[in-house]
């Protein structure tokens, strides 16, 4: 959705897996946008819809994985200007001991902890997000 400044409304989710400290990043496919980076799962919120539930609708979507939008924590926020588009993109948190998915817009993924997370070449969009994970 975008609103009448033409900004794109973006959520994305960091599953996280509270027993290995490791959140899951994906990385976006040839026939993607943006192919090649790294990010946290997630997409376009839609007309109507509210953020929670484009997160489950574009979760399921993404990696077939049903979340309980209750257990979603809302993490940040920020606004990122790529060449062709300027998005607002929200970030939750989603903690999971084990997680069951299969990539359908993304060619890999990885459990990395935070640390590791900028060897990666991480969506510009996400990399502040990297900070706010950090102090939590």
């Amino acid at each position: 959705m975008s609103d009448n400044t033409g900004i794109v409304k973006v959520v994305a989710i960091a599953f996280f897996n509270p027993t290995d400290q490791k959140y899951l990043i994906c990385r976006r496919g040839p026939a993607e946008s943006g192919a090649g980076a790294w990010e946290f799962p997630g997409g376009k919120v839609d007309q109507g819809e509210t953020n929670e539930q484009a997160l489950a609708r574009e979760i399921q979507e993404e990696l077939g994985v049903h979340i309980i939008v209750t257990k979603l924590k809302f993490i940040s926020d920020h606004n990122h200007q790529y060449i062709n588009k300027n998005i607002h993109i929200y970030l939750y948190k989603y903690d999971v001991i084990s997680l069951d998915y299969t990539l359908i817009d993304h060619d890999q993924s990885a459990w990395v902890d935070i640390d590791q997370m900028m060897t990666y070449n991480l969506a510009e969009a996400d990399v502040p997000f990297v900070k706010k994970l950090k102090l939590i």
